[in-house]
């Protein structure tokens, strides 16, 4: 039973990792012009933040995939489509994605923005955005939301041993006291209560 459980964990691990490619690959290529000029307006440059757009089309161009995106959750059935026999959408349907990793830097969430409202949802309850800090880090910066940590990525003022890490709400988590504990150099932490006005 261990051994089928690895296996799912480990298969996951893989198609989360397609994922972030597919969506990253269609911020650059311009697939979406919406998603760009959305970040434009937001200041963020999408190879610094990750930020990636989901067209919904990931599923109808890997159809052998479909399984193993129902199990984890981010593909479900919605009746019957143009594309499908069966109709299918996805979390984060023609939102703005980011990537959260896990302590190997493994893609193990997503956070999707809704270009409209601002809202994020997260598809589950794992990882860390951008991810987790480097053991060199001496200086980290903690924000709430994931576009407080994008827009800190994409301005410029982080050093080289700084790190900003996305917590999600005012008290951290089980798994950011780990991050932190990890870094054997850190001397400053600054917890900034909201960027907002920044991109809004």
């Amino acid at each position: 039973m261990a051994m089928k459980k690895k296996s799912i964990k480990k298969n996951q691990d893989s198609v989360f990792e397609r994922l972030h490619q597919a969506f990253t690959n269609g911020t650059f290529r311009g697939i979406c012009g919406e998603a760009k000029i959305w970040l434009i307006e937001k200041k963020l440059d999408a190879k610094i933040c990750g930020a990636g757009y989901n067209s919904n089309q990931f599923h109808t161009r890997n159809r052998e995939l479909i399984p193993e995106l129902l199990q984890t959750g981010f593909l479900w059935e919605k009746g019957q489509s143009k594309y499908d026999t069966k109709g299918y959408t996805s979390f984060g349907a023609r939102q703005v994605m980011f990537a959260l990793k896990d302590e190997n830097n493994n893609v193990v969430n997503f956070c999707s923005v809704d270009m409209n409202t601002g809202k994020h949802s997260f598809l589950n309850v794992e990882g860390i955005y951008p991810g987790y800090p480097a053991g060199k880090t001496t200086r980290l910066f903690l924000v709430v939301s994931v576009m407080d940590a994008a827009t800190i990525l994409c301005s410029g003022v982080l050093k080289e041993y700084d790190a900003v890490m996305a917590i999600g709400s005012q008290e951290l988590k089980e798994m950011h006291q780990e991050a932190i504990k990890r870094l054997p150099h850190l001397k400053d932490v600054y917890h900034i209560i909201s960027l907002k006005s920044l991109y809004q």
